[in-house]
């Protein structure tokens, strides 16, 4: 996030227990991306800080993020392995960003 300089897979330093410090006032990287999760994807199974992955979207298309260096761990969970290949079929492209890694995901 460009507008924090904060950096992939970096923690915000405006996150807190009980949501975004500056929620009313955060930038508008933050307002564009839609956490799938709290979209409504998924049960409590598949909460982020429970699996460590965060899928969603935003002005920059479909993203899965994961913890620096932990860029495969998408693939361990079946229900976000399944999301990432409807996603894929339905033709839009999916990226796997880990840290400052970014790699695009194909279909197999």
């Amino acid at each position: 996030m460009p507008e924090l300089a904060k950096a992939p897979g970096e923690p915000c330093v405006h996150a807190t227990p009980a949501g975004c410090a500056i929620y009313e006032e955060r930038p508008a990287s933050c307002r564009e991306f839609n956490c799938s999760w709290l979209l409504g994807l998924g049960d409590l199974s598949v909460r982020p800080d429970r699996v460590g992955v965060v899928l969603g979207g935003g002005s920059a298309g479909n993203m899965v993020f994961t913890r620096a260096g932990d860029g495969d761990r998408w693939q361990r969970s079946s229900f976000i392995r399944k999301q990432v290949r409807v996603t894929l079929k339905a033709g839009h492209r999916v990226a796997v960003i880990s840290g400052e890694e970014a790699v695009e995901v194909k279909l197999r």
